[in-house]
C-alpha cells in the first residue's frame, strides 16, 4: 500500500488483547505523525514514544493514552500484563500521551514487533498478520479505484468511514425527528396544563380579585398580575427543565465514560438555550391570557356577596 502511487499514507494496525479493559493497539510511528492534513496532534505528557522494533527483536515498550494511564495507575517504568499466559511477555511503560479527546486516550500502544512476539501464532508465521491498514489517498478521485480493487480481492475488505458515518447520522436523524415530535406533544400538554391551572386558580380567587378591585386595583393591574404569575410559572419550569436536562446529560456522560465509551462533547450550555427559555415563557404567557381576561372581567358586586 505504501508503494502505491495513489496512496499518501498507509498506517498498519494490529489489535488484540486488553489490559483492565483498555485495548492494545500495535502500530508504527506513522500513527502519531503530524501530517499536514491532520487536525489531531499527539504529544507526550511524560516519557517517550516506543521504539519501532525490528520484527525479530521486540522490546515490549508501551505508550499509554491519558485515560488509560489515569484509570490503571501505571507510571513510567511499570511492567504489566493481562492473564498468566502473558506473564512471559510483560509490557513496560515508557511514555504517556496528553489528552486528545478521542478513543486514543483509552488505548495502550506498542510496536508491531511486540505484538507479534506476544502472539503465539504470529511468531510462527513468516508473513506477519495485521488487523487493518489506515489508508489516505493523495487525491479524492483515487478513492473509488482503491476501494474497488481492495474489495475485489478475496484477501482484503475495504471500508470508507465517511460512508459508514453517513449511514449512522441518517439513523440518528430519524431518532431526532421522533424525539422532536414527542417534545412537540409534551409542549402542547404543558401549555394546556398551565392554562387549566391558571383558569382554575382564577375561578377560585374571584372573591380575592373582587376585594382587590374594591380596594382600588385597576382592571389592567389584575390582568398584569395573572400574566406575571403565568410567566413566573413558565420561567421556573423552563429553568428547572434546562438545569435538569444538563444534570441528566452529565450523569449519562459519566456513566458511559465509566463503561468505556469516549464522550467527545461533554454537556455544555448552548447559545440556543436562552431562545428556548424565552419561547417557554412566551407560551406560558399565552396560556395565561384567557384566565387573565377572565380575571380582568371579574365584577366586584357579584363576587363580594357573602359566601353563605
Amino acid at each position: 500500500m505504501q508503494e502505491d502511487p495513489r496512496v499518501d499514507a498507509a498506517v498498519p494496525l494490529a489489535l488484540g488483547d486488553a489490559f483492565q479493559g483498555f485495548r492494545y493497539v500495535a502500530t508504527g510511528p506513522a500513527y502519531f505523525a503530524a501530517f499536514p492534513w491532520r487536525r489531531k496532534t499527539f504529544s507526550l505528557s511524560e516519557g517517550r514514544f516506543f521504539h519501532d522494533d525490528a520484527p525479530d527483536r521486540p522490546t515490549y515498550e508501551a505508550l499509554l493514552g491519558s485515560e488509560a494511564a489515569r484509570r490503571t495507575g501505571l507510571r513510567i517504568g511499570d511492567r504489566f500484563y493481562e492473564g498468566e499466559e502473558m506473564a512471559e511477555y510483560p509490557l513496560t511503560v515508557v511514555g504517556t500521551l496528553r489528552p486528545t479527546r478521542s478513543a486514543d486516550d483509552r488505548a495502550i500502544f506498542f510496536s508491531l514487533a511486540s505484538f507479534w512476539g506476544m502472539n503465539e501464532i504470529a511468531r510462527r508465521m513468516p508473513i506477519k498478520p495485521l488487523t487493518a491498514v489506515l489508508v489516505r489517498a493523495k487525491r479524492m478521485s483515487d478513492l473509488p479505484s482503491l476501494h474497488r480493487e481492495l474489495n475485489v480481492s478475496t484477501e482484503t475488505q475495504s471500508v470508507l468511514p465517511s460512508a459508514v458515518l453517513l449511514t449512522i447520522f441518517n439513523l440518528l436523524g430519524v431518532a431526532e425527528e421522533a424525539l422532536a415530535a414527542i417534545l412537540a406533544v409534551v409542549a402542547i400538554v404543558v401549555v394546556l396544563y398551565v392554562f387549566v391551572s391558571m383558569y382554575g386558580a382564577t375561578l377560585t380567587r374571584r372573591r380575592e380579585i373582587a376585594t382587590m378591585r374594591a380596594l382600588g386595583a385597576r382592571r389592567g393591574t389584575i390582568l398584569r398580575i395573572v400574566l406575571a404569575e403565568s410567566a413566573t410559572l413558565a420561567t421556573a419550569g423552563g429553568v428547572a427543565g434546562l438545569a435538569g436536562g444538563h444534570v441528566v446529560a452529565w450523569v449519562g456522560a459519566s456513566v458511559l465514560a465509566a463503561r468505556g465509551v469516549q464522550v467527545a462533547n461533554p454537556p455544555v450550555f448552548s447559545a440556543l438555550e436562552p431562545v428556548v427559555l424565552g419561547s417557554v415563557i412566551l407560551l406560558g404567557i399565552l396560556a395565561g391570557m384567557l384566565p387573565a381576561v377572565l380575571a380582568y372581567r371579574t365584577e366586584v358586586e357579584e363576587n363580594l356577596a357573602p359566601l353563605s
